[in-house]
């Protein structure tokens, strides 16, 4: 699933489908969103409607013509006409996985879980805090780190419920990035995310 997100924030972000967006910091922003939306809800004919709705006005042609090339790819893969894989999902060629069909009902409540329990230990004694995150996030692997990484910065329009500010602050903090997810190509805000 990591990889997944990788390959479609690739394809926005070496595709230029959000191009109109002038300010580069804004158009950042709009394409981790966009690619988040994409990699949670997947893309069919019916996600024209949503994604039109997320988008601002001048790029809608170009993430219309986005949604069309990920269907495409999906179609190609599932068929098994697809010789090449985009960058990221090159280790699955030649296997049929239906990819780009969004992982809402797998993540969201492992999202939501995983929230709850930091936010737990989070409120805890300070001197216990750091052992007990320690022992939480070492059954995570960099991808699941990263995957939640994106999520808690992502995803706060479905489940700010889920989410204290100390945890959003504790994975958006030096500590976090230094200690638990060292490399910038886990880090989907990261410039070396993508290669």
């Amino acid at each position: 699933m990591f990889y997944e997100y990788k390959a479609i924030y690739n394809i926005v972000h070496t595709g230029k489908y959000l191009k109109a967006v002038t300010d580069l910091t804004e158009r950042r922003n709009e394409e981790f969103n966009l690619c988040y939306s994409i990699f949670i809800n997947g893309v069919s004919k019916g996600s024209t409607y949503r994604l039109n709705k997320e988008v601002a006005e001048a790029c809608k042609p170009d993430v219309l013509s986005l949604n069309r090339k990920l269907l495409n790819i999906q179609k190609e893969i599932l068929n098994g006409e697809r010789k090449r894989y985009p960058k990221y999902l090159r280790d699955y060629e030649r296997q049929r996985i239906k990819m780009f069909d969004g992982h809402r009902l797998r993540l969201i409540s492992y999202f939501r879980m995983s929230c709850m329990v930091l936010q737990y230990i989070n409120t805890e004694d300070e001197c216990k805090r750091d052992f007990y995150i320690n022992v939480c996030l070492s059954h995570f692997s960099e991808h699941q780190l990263g995957l939640l990484l994106l999520m808690m910065n992502q995803d706060e329009f479905e489940s700010k419920v889920f989410i204290d500010n100390k945890v959003k602050d504790f994975f958006n903090s030096n500590l976090f990035r230094n200690r638990y997810l060292p490399a910038e190509t886990m880090r989907y805000n990261d410039e070396k995310f993508i290669g």
